[in-house]
Order: structure tokens, then sequence, then C-alpha cells
């Protein structure tokens, strides 16, 4: 999978803008603030339908203007569309060959890895910096899991409303037994995807940290989970029982939303004693992962997004990374050229 056409209309600096990619390798050169990362961020608003800078497309909308719209042709002349406007309302609508489609059904057709230096940082984050790394790679290679996300998240939204209005004596507690019934239908399904994925990717996750560190450590990735994914009817149960917690609180307690998941080198926790130098080589290592699990899983390679990551890899990383460069599409920003270490001969290059 590649995309070869790329247009953007009042997106961030961009009052028009179109590029034509005729090779597997882009170059975008320039200094800091010339618009390179939003190139990036066009592309990828592409694939998952969201921007990975911002919460609501608003932002992005160039100053004093009231729409954006961004496009794109891919190999299979498949023709990609993304229109967000603030007046009259907020809206935003998702095409594909001049279709509209929901979000479910637009995210997955355009694959992609992205990854930029704030990755290096998903070790020590927020737990929900985490549980987003999870939901744009299970969302792209199942149609299901967007779904049953979607819906958890408008059921979730809808208990949290009523477990105030409890609080606030306007409803009664009994009124929870549906929701109750309901997040526990969507958020199992979510929490077995996600154990699959870290079940079917640690040996290759491993594998991979061995090569890049030089080391004989085993890498993998221990999941959190607020619920048993194996009994619905136990999870309904949990949820009961912290009924009265959950309306004294306002918010739901249990569930996918509050799951994590750590990083083990080791059978430790890297987080307690890991260097940069090993954070750079695990993340690195969850990158390429990524990168084999859509492959295996949709038969097809993801375009690799890189925003100015080589300045954070040292020499080994570099030719570890450089080697997936060689296997697909990729699309590199960067504000100097020579920190790639690759002829610049056979790739295309760009300068903002």
């Amino acid at each position: 999978m590649q995309i070869k056409k790329l247009k953007l209309e009042n997106f961030r600096k961009f009052s028009s803008f179109e590029l034509d990619i005729n090779q597997d390798i882009l170059l975008l050169i320039g200094k800091n603030a010339q618009g390179k990362t939003n190139l990036l961020e066009a592309i990828h608003v592409l694939s998952i339908g969201k921007s990975f800078r911002l919460n609501k497309l608003d932002k992005a909308i160039k100053w004093g203007e009231e729409y954006l719209r961004i496009q794109g042709v891919l190999d299979n002349q498949s023709k990609l569309e993304v229109f967000y406007s603030v007046v009259p309302r907020r809206q935003k609508v998702s095409k594909i060959n001049g279709v509209k489609k929901k979000l479910n059904d637009f995210v997955g057709n355009f694959l992609t890895v992205l990854f930029t230096p704030e990755d290096i940082d998903l070790v020590s984050a927020a737990p929900g910096n985490r549980r987003r790394f999870l939901d744009i790679l299970l969302s792209q290679i199942s149609h299901q899991y967007l779904i049953d996300l979607l819906n958890y998240q408008k059921v979730l939204k809808h208990r949290n409303k009523l477990l105030k209005a409890i609080l606030e004596n306007k409803s009664k507690e009994d009124e929870l037994e549906f929701w109750d019934s309901r997040l526990a239908e969507h958020g199992i399904n979510i929490v077995r995807e996600r154990k699959a994925f870290f079940e079917q990717t640690k040996n290759f996750l491993t594998h991979q940290y061995q090569k890049i560190s030089g080391t004989q450590e085993n890498l993998f990735l221990k999941y959190h989970a607020r619920i048993d994914e194996a009994d619905e009817k136990k999870y309904i149960q949990q949820l009961i029982k912290r009924h009265n917690r959950d309306i004294q609180l306002c918010e739901t307690s249990s569930g996918p939303h509050r799951d994590d998941f750590e990083f083990m080198l080791n059978n430790k926790p890297l987080i307690s004693f890991g260097s940069r130098g090993e954070y750079r080589s695990v993340i690195l290592a969850l990158k390429l992962t990524e990168v084999k699990f859509i492959e295996d899983k949709k038969e097809d390679k993801p375009v690799l997004l890189l925003d100015d990551v080589f300045s954070e890899l040292d020499t080994n990383r570099k030719k570890f990374l450089l080697n997936t460069i060689k296997k697909q599409q990729t699309i590199i920003t960067t504000t100097d050229d020579s920190v790639l270490g690759i002829n610049k001969n056979s790739i295309q290059v760009e300068t903002l």
C-alpha cells in the first residue's frame, strides 16, 4: 500500500498544497516550523480519521478560514478525503471515492505506522498514551475492534452521566443495569483483542529488541486489565460491586478505559531502572513489531511515517530502522538530511 498524491486546502499553514509522491522513500527537509510535521499529520488523518496532535481538528484549520480538506490518492487508485468545517456548525465528513463513510468504515483502508520523538517516552507516559497506541493499531487491522471501541465510548459517556444523575437524586440506581450490560458486552471484546495482540507479538518483539540491543535480554509487554475478559457475567458483577464508588465519583472505575500495559525487561519493569538508550531500543522494537503485526493481519505493508526520529537514534538503531524503510513506502521529515546516512539519489527529496 502506498500513497501517491496528497492535496491540502486550508490545513495548518497551507492554503493550497499538492504533492505527487513517485518514490518509495520521500524525504521532507526543512527548518523547524516550515510545515514538515503538518504533512505527516495530514497523511495520518487520511489513515485514522484523526490528528495525532489534536483531539479535534479545529486548530488545524488555517487561521481565518472556515474549513479544511485533506485528499489523498493511493496506488490502488482509491481516493480518500477528510473534510472538516466549523461554519455553520462543526462537522467532519470522510469519503472514499466520493462516497461518505462512517469512521468505522473509513479506518483500515489506508494503513500507516507513525513514529515520532515523543514515542520514545511511551514507557514513562501516562496510561492514556499507551491505550491510544493500542486503539490506533488495533482499529486499523480490526473493523470489529473499532466498532466495539466506538460503542464502548458512547456507552461509557451515557453511564457516567447517569451516575451523576443518581448522585443528584434525579435517577435511580437500578437504571444502571442496562448500561452495565452494554459496557460489559463491548468492553470484553476490546480486552480480548488487546490480549491477543500481546500474545501474538511477544516472540517477535523480544527478537527485535535483542537484535537492536545486542543482548539476550527478554522484553515483553505486561497487560494490566481491570476486568476478567473470559466472563461477561463476572464483569457485570464487578460493575455492580462498584456502584456506590462510581456514583460518588460520577465515573466508571472498571473497564478497558482504565487498562494499561508496562514494558518488562528480564521480568523487571523498565520504568524502574531503564536508561534513555534502553527506552530507544524498546520503542524501536515496538514500532517494528507494529509494522510486522499490521502486515501479517492485513497482508499489506503499512506506510511508515517518521517524524524527525533519526536524530534520536544512534548508528546501530538507525541501521535497523533503515532496513525496515527498504521494505515499504516511507515518508521522513528531518532538519538535517545528513543524520540519515542514506543515498539520496534513490529517494524523492522535497524541501520546505
